[in-house]
Formats: structure tokens, sequence, C-alpha cells
């Protein structure tokens, strides 16, 4: 009498439908490393951080190199978003936040769409215009080069967007004036020379 062969069966289907499972997990996740990787590498920035220090009303000037790493042509808009102390990043539109504050509006770079052929980079001329009244202190922002032709469509792009990062340091402006507070000789007569005189000088600045 031959016996059932259920339980062969049984664990034959269940080693196929692992088998199948682990090809399944394998290609998900093959999937998403190269998915991740055409994302980050859509757009290079160099440098990616710019450390500056200046006073109020001081303009400085620079460039930055943009490349496209990815093998088609993108059209690239930059967003230009403050940084907070706590580090979150609120967009630097013409009619928000308070320009005397607001590293974003002292940065002036190009709010065009920026044309990069596959492989090709460009340099990006930048200026930032330090506010008459800006308070001494730290002043942050962070800058997306996205691939969109307006802000809209470049948002939905930031997770491939190059990055780039300003920090400013505003120091304050020290200003002297002297002026002599006292002047004379160091006693009435001399009998030889040379006379010797006190001068005093005070900073009114």
């Amino acid at each position: 009498m031959t016996k059932p062969k259920k339980n062969n069966n049984s664990r034959n289907f269940a080693w196929y439908l692992r088998l199948f499972a682990s090809i399944i997990i394998i290609i998900a996740a093959v999937f998403l490393f190269y998915r991740q990787r055409t994302l980050a590498a859509d757009i290079s920035v160099f440098p990616a951080v710019i450390n500056k220090k200046a006073k109020p009303r001081e303009i400085l000037t620079g460039d930055i190199t943009l490349k496209n790493e990815s093998q088609r042509k993108l059209d690239i808009y930059a967003s230009v978003y403050n940084l907070s102390e706590t580090g979150e990043e609120i967009y630097a539109g013409p009619q928000t936040g308070d320009k005397t504050a607001s590293l974003g509006h002292w940065l002036e770079i190009s709010r065009g769409v920026i044309a990069l052929a596959p492989g090709e980079q460009k340099k990006i001329p930048y200026k930032i215009e330090v506010n008459l009244w800006a308070k001494p202190g730290a002043y942050n922002a962070v800058v997306y080069f996205a691939s969109g032709s307006n802000r809209e469509r470049a948002e939905k792009n930031l997770a491939s967007a190059g990055r780039l990062v300003i920090n400013l340091d505003v120091f304050e402006e020290i200003k002297e004036r002297l002026q002599i507070k006292k002047f004379g000789p160091e006693k009435t007569f001399f009998e030889n020379p040379p006379a010797a005189f006190i001068a005093e000088i005070e900073n009114i600045g």
C-alpha cells in the first residue's frame, strides 16, 4: 500500500513560496537602491557649503558650480529658504519675512531656469548684500537646485536636488572717532629744553 505524499507536497509548496517571496524582496531592494542613487545623483553643487563673515551694508560676491550628473537634459530651478535656529526651512519669497533679518532676501542668485545637458557643468554667480539694519549674529540659508521649470515643479523634485548651505556671520561695525580731550604743558615753566606736554585722547565714536 502506497503512503500519501501530502506532507512532501506541502513542504515543497512552502519552500517555493519562501523562494518566491525572497526573490520579490531582492528585486524591490535593488529597485529602491538604484532609485535612491538616481535621485541623489541628479545635480551636484560645489562648494556645498559657503561660510562668510560681513558687516551691515557689505556686499559679498562669488560663484558656485552646478553639474548635471544624470543622463538626460535638465531644466534646473533655484529655490531659496531661510534656516531658523531650530532648523526649520522658511521659503524666502519676495513678499515674505523680515528683510532686515533674512539672508534669503540678501542673496541674489539666478531664479530663472538653468538648462544643463547630460554631464554639463556651469558656473553660477551669486551676490550677498547685507541689509543696512542687520543685527550682529548668525544667519543661515539653503538653496535647492531641483529639476523643474518653476518653483511648484521643482519642489516635487527636492529629493534629487542639489543643495547649497550658506552660513553668514554678521559682526558689529565699530566706529572709532578720536578727539583730544586735554592738552597742555607738563609744567608752567621750563628751565631747559625740551619742553614736555601732556595729551589725553578720548574715543567718542
